[in-house]
């Protein structure tokens, strides 16, 4: 047994803790507008995502800095307020179109282990323009809000990244 003893110990232990969250605390909201959390909760309430993520659960997303890449779940914001959670399938200057039941990126079958049932709707070429994505929810037949019938996304309606 060290010198502290068990007591001693899980006391030190709570106020190194103490200490690490209130740095990370202060090094997070020194790089955030006022006001505004580095981190946020947004519970599901739609079958868009499954099996990725279930009604009723809740995701963290975090204020991307790094950009947005093919293949991230994001969090983003439609013009009636209303916010849903995606999959980044096309960046700028991607092709995205569905053919043969299947999603086709740049003239290729995309690789997507995580959806799990045929695509049931067809979709002509769209050109992902500088500034915008093309989301989709890995439930592709459950998801009346992505970018299959709104088109691209604004990268400015990008409200975070989920973290898993």
């Amino acid at each position: 047994m060290s010198r502290l003893g068990s007591v001693g110990s899980n006391v030190l232990f709570g106020l190194l803790m103490v200490a690490m969250l209130a740095v990370i605390g202060v090094v997070a909201s020194s790089s955030l507008p006022l006001g505004v959390a580095p981190v946020k909760f947004l519970q599901v309430t739609v079958e868009s995502m499954r099996p990725t993520v279930l009604p009723g659960e809740q995701v963290l997303y975090y204020r991307l800095l790094g950009g947005v890449h093919r293949g991230q779940v994001v969090v983003y914001r439609l013009d009636d307020g209303s916010i849903l959670v995606g999959r980044v399938v096309g960046i700028p200057g991607d092709t995205v179109e569905v053919r043969n039941r299947a999603l086709v990126l740049n003239g290729r079958p995309a690789e997507e282990s995580y959806v799990r049932d045929p695509i049931d709707y067809q979709l002509d070429p769209v050109r992902v323009d500088a500034g915008r994505y093309f989301i989709l929810g890995d439930n592709r037949n459950e998801s009346p809000s992505d970018s299959h019938i709104l088109g691209p996304i604004p990268a400015a309606q990008i409200v975070g990244g989920v973290r898993f």
